[in-house]
């Protein structure tokens, strides 16, 4: 098949150099026996993970290296998407992705646990957890993910160029707080002189589990790659400057404030007067090839407030033997709370700001009758 002259293609490799990931888990405990059936559990969990994978995008274009474009980097005649394949250190292609093993990860985690053994029908346990998680980019919900990747060995005549040190940051996953509570209980009805109320009452279990927790990181993208809206590079990814650093590790989890705490109503487009995309909290003014102050995942979407109820009971049939009827009846995010998604985070859009989905779903109720026989 013939190819049209100029036709360019990303490439994709995996690296020579690649390694196999592993990590190093620690964890220390203590336990106490505590009055009234109770157990308190103190632990630590500790993980390093070494040589995870990435994706290192390589062969960005490089600033203009003509003189008249040094100072002005916003010059309409310099550094526009009209020559970026030809600024590329190899013109033959778009990104080079390399697959690469050059990731590392770090997990720390404090527990405290409360747990009662199951006596008078009840048994319980509350745990509560506070962790960090951090890592160079590389994510477990997606093998060698990490468009921003920026490697040292790239574009290394480029000064401005970020490096791979700037992708230190928070994980995606990182919830530094979560509480999670869950029982069961046999209800102990009896009534006096009442044989069918009591048939009718006994017997039944509830059990629930509740799970507070923190939202998960993100962060503000340029979401265009033209002057004035990204940093002419080739990809639109690009984290901005921030403005207001008393922004920084906010949670934005409510879709009526979320776009004025961002200032998404104030951004506005290149002008003459002020050549690149500005709001009140961020802008735009990043160097050809470079990257804004803004760091990885510093900010916080809604958290996880969730609670699931079960009731149930199960019915021992006439003739004996094993013979039984079971009815469950399970409700799932029991008082319908939402948990929102992360507000818009592309600056050049106009949904900076809004949130506009839910991560889980509404209540949920179903029914369950298993007969045994």
């Amino acid at each position: 098949m013939a190819t049209a002259p100029g036709a360019r293609s990303a490439l994709y490799r995996l690296s020579p150099d690649l390694k196999f990931p592993y990590s190093h888990q620690y964890s220390f405990g203590i336990e106490r026996e505590l009055p009234g059936g109770i157990e308190l559990t103190l632990a630590y969990i500790g993980t390093r993970s070494f040589h995870l994978l990435e994706q290192g995008v390589y062969n960005r274009p490089d600033p203009d290296p003509r003189p008249q474009c040094s100072a002005d980097i916003l010059d309409r005649d310099c550094n526009t998407t009209k020559d970026i394949n030809l600024r590329r250190p190899d013109p033959r292609y778009f990104d080079i992705n390399l697959i690469e093993s050059n990731s590392i990860a770090y997990y720390d985690a404090g527990q405290v646990a409360v747990s009662k053994r199951l006596s008078r029908g009840l048994a319980l346990r509350a745990a509560y957890t506070f962790s960090k998680n951090i890592d160079l980019e590389a994510d477990f919900t997606e093998t060698a993910s990490g468009a921003e990747s920026r490697p040292e060995s790239v574009n290394a005549t480029c000064e401005r160029c970020p490096r791979v040190s700037d992708e230190k940051g928070l994980s995606a996953f990182d919830t530094p707080h979560a509480l999670v509570v869950s029982h069961s209980y046999n209800l102990p009805f009896a009534l006096k002189n009442n044989r069918w109320g009591s048939a009718l009452l006994q017997g039944w279990q509830i059990s629930s589990t509740t799970v507070l927790q923190s939202g998960t990181p993100f962060h503000v993208r340029t979401g265009s790659d033209a002057p004035g809206f990204g940093n002419v590079d080739g990809n639109t990814q690009d984290r901005p400057n921030i403005l207001n650093p008393a922004l920084l590790g906010k949670s934005f989890d409510n879709p009526d404030t979320a776009p004025l705490l961002l200032g998404a109503d104030t951004c506005k487009p290149p002008t003459p007067a002020i050549p690149y995309v500005h709001c009140k909290y961020f802008d735009a003014n990043i160097p050809v090839g470079g990257r804004g102050n803004l760091g990885r995942n510093t900010f916080r979407k809604d958290g996880t407030w969730n609670t699931n109820f079960a009731l149930g009971r199960t019915f021992r049939l006439r003739r004996g033997g094993e013979r039984s009827l079971q009815f469950r009846s399970e409700f799932y995010n029991l008082f319908n709370q939402p948990q929102f998604d992360r507000p818009g985070n592309q600056l050049a859009s106009e949904t900076l700001g809004q949130i506009t989905n839910t991560v889980n779903k509404g209540r949920q109720v179903q029914f369950l009758l298993k007969l045994n026989f």
